[in-house]
């Protein structure tokens, strides 16, 4: 019988079996989330076996450790086709995977991801997603979405379902076109209402800001379609509204060409010339007043000239 080390204290640990009863085991340098086998206790033993087990199923349960291991914290999804999502408790471990659609409920009867690290689990997912031939090509396109207590753990934990899900691509040499996002538990939430994963429910929404009038209908037969094909129509829309903003700002380049002249229209050469030539001309109107006064100062002095001459005519004539 299968069982998961919850517990460590001292020389013994508390393992959680397959039965669901928590039981006590000698440590044997254990460590927590391992999985192990234990044997079936003798009949004549069964009854104080029991009774050891229900104490020491007390005790941990109410630990904070055994409680920690069994409470989901995460959520994970991964797309291709097949949809399946995991739980995933506070210390990375798989408490359970699930499918969301048929494809899924196909490749999850071949898992056993029970206890197993996140990283590992979607790593083993790809691979026997690849056994069962949804890699066509060898062209693998992959959506996986993670959802924890704070956007900070959902950001660091896709990064590591990123990592961990390209190093499993390169092992098989797949040509991977791959997205893992973080996303809160409002939109898991809204996905499960609508039967599909974050995932499909990210690309989805995705697609709807880069097209114009999807339907009610369409919408629904997208959240129903591959991956592969969801992000190949975003490319596609990606490479239309590029061209039609490349198309776009030739237009806006070509309509607000500045006028050779606006002050002047009939005379296109002048660019805008005769605005500096009138400001010119307004400049050097001013610049005529001190002209004026020195000329007025030049008068004055002819006239201080011509009376000193008149006195000097006076004098001999007396």
């Amino acid at each position: 019988m299968k069982a998961v080390i919850v517990e460590i204290r001292g020389n013994h640990a508390a393992a959680l079996s397959d039965d669901g009863i928590v039981r006590q085991v000698k440590n044997r340098q254990y460590a927590v989330g391992q999985e192990i086998l234990m044997g079936v206790p003798a009949c004549r033993k069964t009854v104080l076996v029991r009774r050891s087990a229900c104490v020491a199923a007390v005790a941990i349960l109410l630990s904070t450790s055994a409680w920690a291991y069994c409470t989901p914290y995460s959520y994970v999804s991964l797309d291709v086709n097949p949809s399946i999502e995991y739980m995933v408790n506070r210390f990375g471990r798989v408490l359970n995977c699930s499918a969301v659609n048929g494809d899924g409920a196909d490749i999850v009867d071949n898992l056993r991801l029970n206890h197993q690290t996140i990283q590992d689990a979607v790593s083993e997912t790809i691979q026997t997603i690849e056994d069962a031939g949804y890699f066509s090509e060898g062209d693998a396109d992959i959506m996986i979405t993670a959802s924890s207590k704070s956007h900070q753990q959902s950001e660091e934990l896709a990064a590591q379902l990123r990592k961990a899900a390209l190093e499993e691509a390169a092992k098989d040499n797949l040509n991977v076109n791959l997205e893992a996002v973080a996303v809160d538990r409002e939109y898991v939430q809204q996905a499960k209402e609508l039967g599909v994963t974050p995932g499909k429910l990210v690309l989805v929404d995705k697609l709807k800001d880069s097209s114009s009038n999807l339907s009610g209908e369409e919408i629904k037969t997208w959240l129903d379609s591959p991956v592969r094909d969801l992000m190949k129509q975003l490319q596609e829309n990606k490479k239309e509204e590029k061209a039609a903003s490349q198309n776009g700002q030739g237009k806006d380049n070509q309509d607000t060409t500045t006028p050779a002249n606006p002050a002047n229209p009939a005379n296109p050469d002048n660019n805008g010339q005769s605005e500096t030539a009138k400001a010119n001309s307004k400049g050097n109107s001013a610049g005529n007043k001190p002209v004026k006064k020195a000329a007025t100062e030049t008068k004055g002095n002819h006239g201080r000239k011509d009376t000193k001459a008149a006195n000097q005519n006076k004098n001999a004539n007396k």
